[in-house]
């Protein structure tokens, strides 16, 4: 089923350096991009936990008043000299957009989102000038809404209902979002949008059709995209080329699906949690080799992280959080 790589060597490229026991299970992690801290939250946990990683704790929780809410999808930004810090959490019920100070970990902002309906990502783009936010809303017809926030301000540049966005990035000298969008032709779309200006889009490439579900992960940097596709239980993940917009490698993972997938640069690896009716894994993709390595103890895996240099990776199993340096 899966390509093995050297596991003793691979396995010698990164190690455990904490272990951190959460009061809950653990669903969404955002790591600061020095990995020195992390926030975690849970999909029906009412609050979110802000940990210490060097000293293996929680170091605070902000709690919630509404029962079995939770924080669907949470991003820390990147930090700068003039003061940018900070954790968004978006509720998994999509109607609330928080936002905490990444020191002190005091909420700064609240921001309202939409309606009823499932938390899907919130993400910073690389220099943090921008925030993403999309949840799908689930009365009725599916109806995907996505805001773009500059954080200058707090206000939104943009709101949009049909765009289903994914990570912010940095790519050609301009802020982008990439997202998937379904269209009438029954496809999902990969798009490129101008978060300076979201009237300004682009098609990058059809990256699977309208029955397939999508989890989206970009490594800003390098300019590459990676779009998890699944057709009931067998996955397809694509590495996506963005300036040349081509898809350069397609990975097969039968009997799997991906629930969520993040880069580990450092490694060059994609970090992966894997399910079926058996089994809840995480494990790494080397996506120049095709190979898979596994990560020791990763079984009943709820959660996954990682910094975006990939020196740190996050994994949340049975109630307690590890976390990885390469």
């Amino acid at each position: 089923m899966f390509s093995k790589g050297n596991q003793a060597m691979a396995t010698g490229m990164w190690q455990q350096i904490a272990q951190l026991t959460m009061g809950f299970e653990v669903n969404s992690i955002a790591m600061h991009p020095d990995g020195s801290r992390l926030a975690a939250g849970g999909f029906t946990h009412p609050g979110i936990a802000f940990c210490d990683v060097g000293a293996g704790k929680v170091s605070r929780e902000q709690s919630l008043t509404v029962p079995r809410v939770g924080y669907g999808a949470i991003a820390w930004s990147p930090v700068t000299p003039g003061g940018l810090d900070y954790v968004a959490a978006l509720e998994t019920s999509g109607t609330a957009l928080r936002v905490f100070n990444g020191k002190s970990f005091d909420l700064a902002h609240q921001l309202e989102f939409g309606d009823l309906g499932a938390a899907e990502v919130v993400a910073f783009n690389a220099d943090g000038s921008r925030l993403v936010a999309a949840c799908s809303q689930l009365i009725g017809a599916y109806r995907p809404e996505t805001a773009i926030y500059d954080t200058a301000t707090w206000r939104p540049v943009s709101f949009d209902s049909g765009l289903n966005a994914a990570h912010g990035g940095w790519f050609q000298g301009s802020a982008l979002v990439l997202g998937y969008e379904r269209r009438r032709d029954g496809a999902t779309h990969l798009l490129s949008v101008d978060a300076n200006d979201p009237a300004v889009r682009r098609d990058l490439l059809v990256a699977g059709d309208g029955r397939t579900q999508h989890k989206l992960a970009v490594h800003a940097t390098a300019g590459l995209a990676a779009v998890a596709t699944h057709h009931g239980s067998e996955t397809t993940i694509c590495l996506v080329d963005l300036a040349q917009q081509r898809i350069t490698q397609t990975f097969a993972i039968p009997r799997y699906i991906c629930r969520s997938v993040c880069f580990v640069p450092s490694l060059g690896c994609l970090l992966l949690l894997l399910t079926n009716a058996e089994q809840r894994t995480a494990k790494l993709l080397d996506y120049t080799t095709g190979s898979f390595f596994d990560i020791e103890g990763a079984d009943g895996v709820s959660g996954i992280g990682a910094t975006a240099d990939g020196r740190r990776f996050a994994v949340a199993s049975e109630r307690s959080l590890r976390v990885f340096a390469v």
